[in-house]
């Protein structure tokens, strides 16, 4: 009840001021792990959701390298597109705070690898081609501060796919990755409940 409590006034504070901003609304982990354990995003993987998620895996299939990091993953809707749209064997990592929904991801793929952390503070183990966060950037407290620091992270050609849905304070967010970042693509769509998204793809700027 008290995180409930907690994140009504985080969301209060977010649409009031920080949608202004461009920052994200936080969740806190237990949130993340009572919806998921209530299956509130089981909805994920339904057909209204579909043309997003095949979206960025086309994109991922385009982009030159096979070494994908999904940014707060959940409980792994996204591989679950990869593994049935892309031939090519990928090196495909997902992330997320939630416990709770990175062993929904473990249960479901055994041989991939997940990993709960917190992506505030999250530092790759390596290098990769893809950076991908779907529908959780605008959960990030500074997405723009995060991206900076992911940046070291890309290999030479690598580059960031993000999907945001249509909600008060992401045109912001939008606005700042269009400023500081080079877009490759821009793709948008609605589902038959007028829901709409954007997925973009982006590369840093050249100095």
């Amino acid at each position: 009840m008290l995180n409930k409590v907690l994140n009504k006034i985080r969301r209060i504070i977010y649409d009031r001021w920080g949608s202004k901003k461009g920052h994200g609304c936080r969740v806190t982990p237990e949130e993340w792990d009572n919806q998921y354990l209530g299956g509130q995003w089981n909805k994920l993987k339904s057909e209204n959701e579909k043309e997003h998620y095949e979206i960025i895996v086309d994109l991922c299939r385009k982009h030159e390298g096979n070494c994908i990091l999904d940014l707060g993953c959940g409980d792994g809707a996204l591989y679950g597109y990869i593994e049935k749209y892309l031939n090519k064997k990928y090196l495909y990592k997902g992330v997320d705070l939630s416990i709770e929904a990175i062993k929904l991801a473990k249960n479901q793929y055994v041989n991939v690898e997940f990993e709960e952390q917190d992506l505030e503070i999250y530092q790759p183990s390596g290098k990769v081609d893809i950076v991908v966060f779907n529908e959780s950037l605008y959960y990030i407290k500074r997405p723009l501060v995060l991206l900076a620091r992911l940046e070291s992270y890309l290999n030479e050609k690598g580059c960031f796919i993000v999907s945001m849905c249509e909600y008060k304070g992401h045109d912001e967010i939008w606005r700042l990755l269009d400023t500081n970042y080079k877009c490759l693509s821009l793709d948008n769509m609605i589902n038959s409940d007028g829901q709409s998204w954007r997925v973009s793809k982006y590369v840093v700027l050249s100095t």
